[in-house]
């Protein structure tokens, strides 16, 4: 017997790709059953499926539609969004709750500002600043450090990003508070 809370899947066309593809509130694509003509002027069935997303740019699902002998290859979230939420405010984006993007689920996903989605991420776990950042060069002793020590002028900013194997805007960045803004001294 199944819960009254499940509901069942729901499918709404792809905006642009109407009687092709729909896509679902789960976050999942499909191709529809249709007829289409092939090179050598055919005509060919082709069944509906579920198409496979595969992970593109930062870890987000795609997935290519084809239309008119064309294929683009579009992120599921915006056509999960425009079909679910309605259409994208201007200035806003996509923005993945806290199941992070590998669910595309409508539940998951609202409109965002840059400063709302980065916020949110903070929130959830989901952004990782200073050393948390994998992809950190610095640490909170070298940023305190450099700060100083450019302060003083008892070094330059070029001079440590050579010592300390990183760019310059990296250091730039750190000394002006436009990275690691959060530290003190």
């Amino acid at each position: 017997m199944m819960s009254e809370a499940y509901a069942a899947e729901q499918w709404r066309p792809i905006a642009g790709y109407e009687g092709l593809y729909e896509v679902s509130d789960m976050g999942r694509v499909k191709s529809l059953d249709r007829v289409v003509k092939t090179k050598n002027g055919r005509e060919k069935r082709l069944k509906g499926l579920v198409l496979a997303a595969v992970y593109g740019e930062r870890g987000r699902r795609q997935v290519t539609l084809s239309k008119d002998s064309r294929s683009r290859t579009l992120l599921v979230a915006p056509l999960v969004a425009a079909a679910f939420i309605g259409p994208r405010p201007e200035g806003y984006f996509v923005a993945h709750g806290p199941l992070g993007n590998s669910s595309n689920a409508v539940q998951n996903l609202s409109y965002k500002t840059p400063t709302g989605n980065a916020l949110d991420r903070w929130r959830d776990g989901t952004i990782f600043i200073g050393e948390d950042n994998p992809m950190a060069k610095l640490t909170v002793p070298m940023v305190r450090f450099a700060r100083r020590a450019i302060k003083e002028e008892r070094i330059s900013k070029t001079e440590l990003a050579r010592i300390w194997g990183v760019s310059r805007r990296a250091i730039a960045n750190a000394v002006s508070g436009h990275t690691w803004g959060w530290i003190e001294g």
